[in-house]
């Protein structure tokens, strides 16, 4: 019984496995003798895994937003349509024109997402910026609160005097004078 290294398969182990069938890398799977190695997008690179991928900017490779490079994706329809489409076949070629319009669609509306996201962004920051713009007039609202409740106090002491006109008796003006001096000192 023969026992064949990693990578090899046969009688006499001499067909080389193709590992790339399992799809092991983040971008590229390059098939070698008895074994593979993985290549990255450019923008992208390669992990010390061997396998997965890295944008330049840290993002993993494996993430739906970093994956979404639309050349890229439309390359490899048309390769898959010579490849594996004969040209005469009518429905599948509007299988895979529909599957275009489809893609196409995404992309719009991934485009129109990100526009949304943008202006969601600009509306916050111009809400934090008025709210800053805000903060001393707050300030200022405080200090009049405070002046309208002690007017409003001078108020209440006046009203519960109870003066008589200072022309009808002047000793009882004087005392009501005394009254609101008192009334307004304890406040």
């Amino acid at each position: 019984m023969c026992v064949c290294l990693p990578g090899f398969t046969g009688k006499q182990c001499e067909t080389d496995n193709d590992e790339c069938i399992e799809k092991p890398c983040d971008h590229t799977c390059i098939n070698t003798n008895g074994s593979f190695y993985c290549r990255c997008h450019d923008g992208f690179d390669l992990e010390s895994d061997g396998r997965s991928c890295r944008s330049h900017e840290g993002k993993v490779a494996t993430e739906a937003r970093d994956l979404l490079d639309y050349d890229i994706l439309a390359k490899r329809v048309q390769k898959i349509k010579k490849v594996m489409v004969p040209p005469s076949d009518p429905t599948t070629d509007q299988a895979i024109s529909q599957l275009n319009d489809k893609v196409k669609l995404i992309i719009e509306n991934i485009a129109q997402l990100r526009h949304q996201l943008n202006d969601i962004e600009r509306h916050q920051n111009e809400y934090h910026q008025q709210m800053e713009n805000i903060k001393p007039y707050r300030t200022e609202m405080q200090r009049i609160n405070t002046l309208c409740d002690q007017v409003a106090g001078i108020k209440r002491t006046l009203n519960e005097c109870n003066c008589r006109s200072y022309y009808s008796n002047r000793l009882e003006h004087m005392e009501c004078l005394d009254c609101i001096s008192h009334k307004t000192t304890i406040r």
